[in-house]
């Protein structure tokens, strides 16, 4: 115990009334040790899910608010040879920028003719509206990029943006990457996303990136405008192939150092520099700028690239020590990769939109939902699928890609969404449909004005009661079946200490708002269909039963019958509301009357949550266990007939239906969709009184009769 207080200790954001309400209510029944197995499943749900820092995505769901540009921008392009690279950049410079700048195109004694003939060109047609000033210089010998980069901005006056030739920039692209300089004077750099931008690429970090066959750049930057985030992300270093510089710290540290030759490092040692006056170094991530790389100044290089890299970063690193550690602990740490992974799925989703895709709402916590919605998605390959769950410290939201070339996690801070989230949500990655399998967990206004906000079709699917009561397996406040309660006065009384919902009328007014305006209302039985509709009369529900997987076959073999210990097995994951208390009374009751009698647990309980036989070796947990071996697992351990001891009246059950279509008879509590199923088929006995000596006079008479 002193261990798992010690870990909630570390989990402060797992203390939260939606889970003390869960605990208070094991507390009040005298259910310790289940209330202590929650809080450790609560911590290694939340554990699981949060393995790195997640950077929470929702103001990617919301346009950035700019502060206008009012002053010229003076943008420096250095030229040497790449003729066609240079033309299409200054194309998308004339097109695409839509605040007042000056250019300087400065000619480093290119070899190629055509350069001459290009700025001619330039210097003779119209210019753009938002052109002020067309500076075109030709150097009288070659001083390589830093010499010709410094010479501009020794020209200039104004705040710089340093652009290769091998570049190409989207519209609307200088408004965006002078904000971070707009908004703060001590930003020295801006850099953007781009495909080839080391720190600063996407999609994949660090590496050289083609452009996806079909898409151009105004493609791309147009998703990165609208869902890139306004995020300012400081970084250890600008890149130079499109970089934003401040006039001010310029004027304070000067221009880029000429000892790095012909080039490499030069920005580097700039924003070092820059750092050491106090300034910050950032990346935008609402811009991507198209980057060739390699293709500017790269004929008049003298020695071999790696040479001259090698020598430069020894420079670099002899005057910033810490350049290399500082560099590694960025890209160990990579900030922007959530909002990269983000870009990733709006980008393939813009690639392939005329596949249909689904958002399934669900909690984090497992079970017969989760095994659900695997096999949903598992039996439409042909869809893409957005799974989002509310992890246990009722904050985060984890959504989840399913079907896509990759899966993916995304994050959101819940607590900060509002009734607009879900609908900007499915418009970003073109979400045509809902599918709510499981509301549990999310607080019920919130979440219900979302889904209706959103104006999109929706099912809700019925796997529990929650829609009927917060207690959503119908136990009331002493963990017996209510025998679906109707009374307002009776139902309030018992979530008297429900910290979460203490007005039943208000609960039921809300899912009634919900489940009326859904397209369809699905059960997986009858008996669930039956209890849903006397709640709510007027709403039209479907009956549609979970499929049997393929894996589940006959595996009953009549020689079990002569077995000398008679073998019961239980399925699944037992807690309380699953009979855990009742087994565990069962298997005293078994010893007691020296039974030759072995129950296997084929899964686990809340209080064993692993591996583990008594010490009569009456009781046999075998842990967790693959689904798709359970016919398997039923005859491995030569079962006579298979107990569900659940003390609720569930909406299906998986382990009956696995149990039945393996061969196996099965024994339950006279409740729920299990007792309709096994009075249907005959394979299995009921008991009327819920108790663990009833369940036990039962297994005698049938151990009797075998």
């Amino acid at each position: 115990m002193f261990k798992l207080i010690k870990q909630l200790a570390n989990h402060k954001e797992l203390i939260n009334l939606k889970n003390l309400n869960k605990v208070i209510c094991y507390l009040q029944n005298g259910e310790l040790l289940s209330a202590l197995k929650r809080i450790q499943r609560k911590i290694e749900i939340f554990d699981k899910s949060t393995v790195r820092e997640h950077y929470y995505l929702n103001d990617c769901l919301y346009q950035s608010e700019y502060v206008e540009l009012l002053d010229t921008v003076d943008i420096i392009i250095p030229i040497y040879n790449a003729y066609e690279y240079t033309e299409k950049c200054l194309k998308t410079i004339y097109q695409n920028t839509n605040s007042a700048y000056n250019l300087y195109l400065i000619n480093d004694c290119s070899t190629d003719k055509k350069i001459d003939e290009l700025l001619l060109r330039v210097e003779s047609q119209k210019k753009p509206q938002w052109l002020k000033q067309l500076y075109i210089v030709n150097n009288i010998e070659n001083m390589g990029f830093i010499g010709t980069v410094n010479k501009g901005m020794s020209m200039s006056n104004n705040d710089i943006v340093i652009l290769n030739t091998d570049t190409e920039v989207p519209m609307g692209w200088l408004q965006r990457i002078m904000q971070p300089i707009l908004k703060n004077e001590y930003v020295a750099s801006v850099t953007p996303f781009s495909n080839s931008a080391t720190i600063c690429s996407f999609p994949k970090f660090c590496e050289d990136n083609a452009l996806p066959k079909g898409i151009d750049v105004n493609t791309i930057d147009a998703l990165f405008e609208n869902f890139g985030s306004g995020a300012i992300v400081d970084i250890p270093t600008g890149v130079g192939f499109c970089m934003a510089m401040s006039r001010k710290c310029i004027k304070e540290i000067g221009v880029l150092d000429e000892v790095y030759g012909k080039g490499y490092g030069e920005e580097n040692d700039w924003c070092r520099r820059a750092v050491r006056a106090g300034y910050t170094n950032t990346m935008i991530t609402n811009l991507f700028v198209y980057h060739k790389h390699g293709a500017s100044f790269g004929e008049i290089i003298t020695k071999s690239k790696q040479d001259r890299i090698n020598e430069n970063l020894q420079i670099l690193t002899k005057r910033y020590p810490d350049y290399q550690n500082v560099i590694d602990e960025y890209i160990l740490r990579d900030p922007v990769q959530d909002i990269r992974l983000f870009m990733e799925v709006l980008l393939e989703r813009n690639i392939r939109k005329s596949v249909k895709a689904e958002l399934i709402i669900n909690h984090s916590l497992g079970g017969g939902a989760a095994t659900y919605v695997k096999r949903k998605i598992e039996d439409n390959p042909e869809k893409v699928f957005f799974l989002m769950e509310l992890m246990p410290d009722g904050k985060t939201l984890k959504v989840t890609t399913h079907n896509m070339l990759s899966l993916r996690e995304l994050f959101f801070d819940f607590q900060k969404t509002d009734k607009t989230f879900l609908r900007r949500l499915c418009s970003a990655f073109q979400i045509e449909y809902i599918f709510i399998n499981q509301l549990v967990d999310y607080p019920l206004g919130k979440i219900v004005s979302m889904i209706l906000e959103a104006n999109l079709p929706y099912v809700f699917f019925v796997h529990d009661f929650y829609c009927v009561c917060p207690r959503y397996n119908l136990l009331n406040s002493e963990f017996k079946y209510c025998k679906q309660e109707k009374s307002v006065d009776v139902c309030n009384k018992c979530l008297h200490s429900y910290l979460l919902c203490k007005d039943i009328e208000y609960w039921r007014k809300q899912f009634f708002r919900l489940l009326a305006q859904a397209n369809r209302v699905i059960t997986p039985s009858r008996n669930t269909t039956n209890i849903i509709e006397s709640y709510y009369p007027s709403i039209n529900i479907e009956t549609i039963e979970h499929r049997i997987p393929e894996s589940i076959y006959v595996t009953y073999n009549e020689i079990f019958e002569s077995n000398e210990v008679f073998h019961i097995s239980v399925l699944g994951a037992i807690g309380i509301e699953k009979g855990a208390r009742i087994l565990d009374e069962l298997v005293k009751l078994i010893q007691e009357n020296r039974d030759n009698i072995k129950i296997t647990v084929i899964g686990y309980t809340d209080i064993y949550p692993n591996a583990y036989v008594n010490k009569s070796r009456m009781l046999e947990v075998t842990g967790a266990y693959d689904n798709r071996d359970v016919s398997d697992l039923l005859a491995r351990y030569k079962t006579n007939i298979v107990l569900i001891p659940s003390i609720c009246p569930e909406t299906y059950s998986y382990t009956v239906s696995e149990a039945i279509y393996s061969g196996y008879k099965v024994l339950a509590f006279n409740m729920g969709a299990p007792a309709d199923r096994i009075r249907e088929t005959g394979m299995g006995w009921l008991v009327d009184e819920v108790s663990s000596e009833a369940l036990y006079k039962m297994i005698v008479n049938i151990r009797k009769q075998q």
